[in-house]
């Protein structure tokens, strides 16, 4: 919902917003099995809370 109302508030959402071909992309992978990420009652948001630049370990910006 964040990211695909996100995209149509702002007049993007034929560019990005949703994991579709042809449309723009960014993506974060995560080491989830850190101490300070689990255990998570509510995993986004405790991800978001508790998360450290540490924790990514791979990015992606527009599918690169």
């Amino acid at each position: 919902m964040g990211t695909r109302n996100g995209a149509a508030t702002l007049g993007l959402g034929s560019e990005v917003g949703s994991l579709k071909v042809g449309k723009k992309a960014d993506l974060i992978v995560l080491r989830a099995r850190r101490p300070h990420l689990v255990p998570a009652l509510r995993i986004v948001s405790g991800w978001i809370r508790n998360g450290q630049t540490s924790d990514a370990e791979s990015v992606m910006v527009d599918g690169r």
